[in-house]
């Protein structure tokens, strides 16, 4: 966890931070599960995926923290995106967004931005304690193109196979 001494105002920040990316995962992935609409689930799958980065962060971390960001909440979910607006385009658009959410959700933005921008700028390096990773990036990329090379490329199959489904199964026919 990103702290500095015991009791002290880095502590305190690491904690708030952590409860409140922890309450927004929670939050986000009840939102996935319980919304109706499919568009918004998948945005409050980003969301939640993105808290869960933060909370890699502070568990010191980066590289799953970054891999949480570019890999699911960038590539993963753009692509879920993707396919969830080819399967609704003949559905009327919603209705704007009432002001007041709006603000609302400026307002949540700007505190979480806030938040994460003191979480960064305290995080200090417990003295006496190694900043070594525990796992290396190269003992990584070994494990991942050498030992799981084949399960790597046929989940990017199946991720292609359902990209393609997709596409013929909203092919409008002519």
């Amino acid at each position: 966890m990103v702290s500095g001494p015991a009791g002290g105002s880095e502590g305190r920040v690491g904690i708030l931070v952590f409860w409140v990316f922890a309450a927004l995962a929670v939050a986000a992935a009840l939102v996935v599960i319980l919304h109706r609409d499919i568009v918004r689930s998948a945005l409050a799958l980003i969301v939640c995926l993105g808290s869960l980065a933060v909370l890699f962060a502070q568990l010191s971390s980066p590289f799953l923290a970054a891999l949480q960001v570019l890999l699911y909440a960038g590539a993963i979910m753009m692509l879920f995106l993707f396919v969830i607006m080819m399967l609704r385009r003949d559905q009327p658009r919603a209705p704007e967004t009432p002001r007041l959410k709006r603000q609302a959700a400026t307002l949540l933005a700007v505190f979480l931005w806030g938040l994460l921008t003191l979480a960064v700028g305290g995080a200090t390096v417990p003295a006496g304690s190694a900043a070594e990773p525990l796992v290396s990036l190269p003992y990584l990329s070994r494990v991942l193109f050498f030992q799981y090379l084949y399960p790597f490329e046929l989940i990017s199959l199946l991720i292609l196979t359902a990209i393609v489904g997709v596409v013929v199964l909203t092919k409008k026919r002519i």
